[in-house]
């Protein structure tokens, strides 16, 4: 079994080996799926796991620190039970804003996953300070563990979205290993934004529609050309839909077991109307790549 314990006083950047997958704790209680996930990341992809906890400078330090020993206590155990002894794991607490701590872990870490205690923007207050400021600025994928609003539906895979404003490789590059991590289909959901689709609700395009834009759906099929050789094993299709990107692609959310956006331009200038919209609206987990960052579909390579 091997557990590392860190403590504070160092550098986060030193104390995170490379290419770990992070799961940031806020509470336990009901965040034991997010944590679930962040387990199997990690030994999917052959990687580390991270348990991170972030201070409240105000306050008593003696009874943050008591807490923040408790919680991570109780994720270990947590984690332990789920992946038994060989999972590398690692502990890392460190007093100040959360969100700038797990900002400053991303640039050396394979992904980062959150919890989520709510659904809809109206939760904000709390989903926003933390999930999507982390989204917001991170270097690595971010994947927000949103609750399934329909917990009994039968669920179908990865969707990603595309649109006519390109196709990130690493966003679609993404998608195509976590399907294939996890042996799960995958659907590409090409959105076109034109005067009907400003006049209609998000839908679905189908026959002769269909065929009037067989030249977008082509442009996509060659975004995936290669990707599909690298993943044989993942069966994909490519839906196109009319209507804004985040909404096309959050209508099948509650049909999938993860949703893939991308994050386009730098850190600080994510779009509402993108990828913060899918965290804030989606009925499933969403993971956020950010259009410059390294490789993320790397397996361990050891």
């Amino acid at each position: 079994m091997t557990t590392h314990a860190h403590t504070e006083g160092r550098s986060a950047g030193a104390l995170v080996p490379p290419g770990a997958v992070v799961a940031g704790l806020d509470e336990l209680t009901g965040a034991t799926a997010a944590l679930d996930w962040a387990v199997d990341e990690a030994l999917l992809r052959g990687r580390p796991l991270v348990l991170v906890h972030a201070l409240d400078p105000e306050g008593s330090r003696s009874v943050a620190r008591a807490e923040s020993a408790r919680l991570l206590d109780d994720a270990t155990a947590h984690v332990r039970h789920r992946a038994g002894p060989s999972l590398d794991l690692h502990r890392h607490v460190a007093e100040g804003d959360p969100t700038e701590l797990l900002v400053t872990l991303s640039s050396g870490a394979c992904a980062i996953v959150l919890g989520s205690r709510g659904r809809g923007a109206i939760r904000s207050t709390v989903l926003g300070s933390v999930s999507v400021g982390v989204s917001k600025q991170a270097a690595c994928p971010v994947i927000v563990h949103r609750p399934h609003a329909h917990p009994g539906l039968v669920r179908h895979g990865v969707a990603v979205g595309s649109s006519a404003t390109g196709h990130s490789p690493h966003t679609l590059a993404f998608a195509y290993d976590a399907a294939s991590l996890r042996g799960w289909p995958l659907t590409v959901i090409h959105a076109v934004w034109d005067s009907e689709a400003m006049v209609n609700t998000p839908h679905l395009v189908t026959g002769a529609a269909l065929l009037r834009l067989e030249s977008e759906r082509l442009q996509v099929a060659e975004a995936m050309a290669g990707l599909a050789e690298e993943h044989p094993d993942v069966r994909a299709r490519v839906l196109v839909a009319r209507g804004r990107p985040e909404e096309c692609l959050t209508s099948l959310g509650a049909r999938m077991h993860l949703l893939v956006v991308g994050r386009e331009g730098p850190p600080r200038r994510l779009s509402r109307a993108t990828a913060v919209s899918v965290v804030e609206s989606s009925d499933c987990p969403v993971a956020v790549v950010p259009s410059l960052s390294r490789s993320t579909t790397e397996r361990n390579p050891s």
